[in-house]
């Protein structure tokens, strides 16, 4: 199999048991909330114990075989200069953020469609390992959005300040956001000139990493291509710029994730008796495939 699967460590921020436990811990969520059964033993042999390098893309083609069909690479240059723009198809998983959620919910993607899918390993974050580590996605979701809020008035307060003392002069600070490895390499992958991307799916906090991906890409005039795709986003209805224009939320009316921290103002569909996993095995899963199919109309 040609595949780049030997992933670097990386650069650890917080004592190593703490991050192994972490990782450990968003390996087993992404077990629960995407399902395994879609992967072999083999190929689940290939994933990550932990979570896995951010930035890291996963590929799967359709179906189980006995030759593995997934690939992790170690970044979005390397799965390109493999990839020559044959896969239309990217990914955005939630949770955990580990490899096995990547490939599962690629292989998802892959079974619903027939075709082959990649998607991008978020990671939890130096930063947000410890709050991955307590489960806090309840408890830490109104601290993040003050935390975000309150970094870009700070933001807005600086550039304020700086343009008052050199009049004239148009000033831009990065988007601490967009800065991260995994961001990164979703940017590369949709602001790629050469990529045709037919459809983008995102789940949890995903969607959020996409929605600010689509919104940085469009402000730098690089995702006016990318924003021709259908867009299908899972459990966490955000907003999205106005260029992304076939675009289809949902979220389960069982999902308590979804329930505290939807934007509720966001036009979105409700499914009924539905959760936030999609992990086929359990009930009250939401039905990657059938959500696939609802798009059939949307875009002309």
């Amino acid at each position: 199999m040609d595949s780049d699967i030997s992933l670097p460590g990386r650069e650890r921020a917080l004592p190593a048991p703490i991050e192994a436990a972490a990782g450990l811990r968003n390996g087993g969520l992404d077990a629960m909330l995407y399902g395994i059964a879609g992967l072999t033993g083999v190929e689940r042999g290939l994933l990550s114990l932990g979570t896995g390098t951010p930035g890291a893309v996963v590929h799967a083609r359709p179906g189980r075989s006995i030759a593995p069909g997934i690939r992790v690479f170690r970044d979005a240059a390397r799965f390109m200069a493999s990839d020559d723009g044959e896969t239309t198809q990217l990914a955005v998983p939630g949770g955990g953020g580990s490899e096995l959620a990547a490939a599962a919910l690629a292989r998802q993607l892959a079974d619903a469609t027939g075709r082959p899918a990649a998607a991008v390993v978020p990671g939890y974050g130096r930063q947000d390992a410890l709050a991955e580590l307590l489960g806090g996605a309840v408890l830490f979701a109104p601290m993040s959005r003050l935390r975000t809020a309150l970094g870009t008035l700070g933001r807005q307060a600086v550039l304020q300040a700086a343009s008052a003392r050199m009049p004239g002069r148009r000033l831009q600070l990065a988007d601490d956001a967009m800065t991260a490895p995994a961001a990164a390499a979703l940017m590369a992958l949709m602001g790629d000139a050469g990529r045709r991307l037919d459809l983008v799916v995102a789940h949890a906090q995903g969607v959020l990493a996409l929605s600010a991906a689509f919104a940085r890409l469009l402000r730098e005039g690089r995702g006016t291509r990318a924003a021709q795709a259908q867009v299908l986003t899972l459990s966490a209805p955000t907003a999205f710029p106005p260029a992304v224009r076939w675009l289809r939320q949902v979220r389960g009316a069982l999902d308590p994730l979804a329930i505290l921290n939807a934007e509720r103002e966001i036009a979105h569909e409700v499914l009924p008796f539905t959760g936030h996993h999609l992990n086929p095995g359990l009930p009250g899963h939401i039905d990657l495939a059938r959500q696939v199919e609802a798009l059939g109309g949307m875009a002309v």
